[in-house]
């Protein structure tokens, strides 16, 4: 993440109300315990701010069975990172320029590595806004 930003992750994990963090847990994470993972954060953010990676993972340990504590672990940090480096608006501004930047007969190719990414891509091509 970078350090230009105006937002950052203990931003997101320690001053978003519930609606907010649920959403980014849920939209950008995929996160099935995205209500109960959100109520957790903030439970503990009553105490003391989650400062560390380490001390979120500890917060939702609960939610981390055995086995595929990494693979949601990475989800919840996914989902933060999304959040903090606007990638979603990033897509949508991208794509909104592709009728300008491309030729006529041009091509346009997109790797997506989120399943929300590759959802936006494909309503925005299906809409028939990338041809002229």
């Amino acid at each position: 993440m970078s350090k230009r930003n105006a937002l950052s992750a203990y931003e997101v994990v320690n001053t978003y109300d519930y609606d907010a963090l649920r959403k980014v847990l849920f939209e950008y994470g995929d996160l099935r315990n995205a209500n109960t993972m959100a109520k957790q954060i903030l439970a503990q953010r009553e105490h003391a701010p989650i400062k560390t990676t380490e001390k979120l993972k500890e917060v939702l340990q609960q939610f981390l069975p055995n086995g595929r504590e990494h693979k949601i672990l990475a989800q919840i940090y996914q989902a933060i990172r999304i959040e903090v480096n606007q990638e979603i608006l990033a897509i949508k501004e991208f794509l909104l320029q592709m009728p300008d930047l491309l030729e006529d007969s041009g091509r346009l190719s997109v790797i997506s590595y989120h399943s929300l990414e590759d959802r936006l891509v494909k309503r925005y091509i299906r809409a028939g806004q990338l041809y002229r």
